[in-house]
């Protein structure tokens, strides 16, 4: 790809992030109002999807496929399985940091909706689930997840990132984000994707021997 034209991809994905964030937050109380009125059944797949997707799964899931693949000498699978299992962590552990800080409020929260920060008149709010939606943790953990698998096999690792779509879904269907928080968290997802794969893995010198 060229200088000019990795620019202008640059620059449309910024303006994407932008324009995108914008929206979500913009949206945020029609979609909250939506979310409110999902039948139990949505709700109950929602609990489901937030359940299963959550990041032990996951990595059981890439373990499992992990030694498949060293079984069978599939040495680029092994790597992709690596890095699916960095990604998903780093992209999770950063979404949490900043929840922790932000101190937004989940739509199903029992006090106005805002930004409380870590501390409030009643005291710190650090680990408190109703104060801890910005970003979705699950969404981002996910995102970086499939993230990885789209980054390493494009057109046929693009389906993967509906698995992202679905658990955002699922976060604002049980109330537990609103929509800005899982847009956000995508980000966070695929930039953790991004920096694993493409900054990360070709430093570990050691793995592409262990996987040889």
């Amino acid at each position: 790809m060229s200088s000019t034209r990795s620019r202008a991809v640059a620059v449309a994905v910024v303006l994407v992030v932008i324009a995108g964030t914008i929206a979500a937050f913009l949206l945020d109380d029609t979609v909250m109002h939506w979310a409110a009125q999902r039948s139990k059944t949505e709700s109950n797949i929602g609990s489901a999807v937030s359940r299963y997707g959550q990041w032990h799964y996951l990595i059981l899931v890439a373990i499992c496929v992990g030694v498949i693949a060293r079984s069978a000498g599939r040495s680029y699978l092994l790597r992709v399985v690596v890095a699916m299992m960095i990604a998903a962590t780093a992209a999770g552990l950063t979404a949490d940091v900043i929840r922790l800080m932000s101190g937004r409020t989940r739509p199903s929260a029992p006090v106005p909706q805002g930004w409380y920060g870590m501390k409030d008149d009643s005291g710190w709010l650090l680990g408190r689930y109703h104060y801890s939606a910005f970003p979705s943790a699950h969404t981002a953990t996910i995102t970086g997840y499939v993230g990885v698998i789209w980054l390493a096999y494009r057109r046929r690792g693009a389906p993967f990132l509906l698995l992202s779509v679905l658990m955002g879904w699922a976060r604002i269907v049980v109330n537990a984000h609103h929509l800005s928080d899982v847009w956000v968290a995508g980000i966070v997802g695929m930039a953790g994707a991004c920096w694993t794969w493409y900054w990360l893995m070709p430093r570990w010198t050691w793995l592409e021997q262990r996987t040889q």
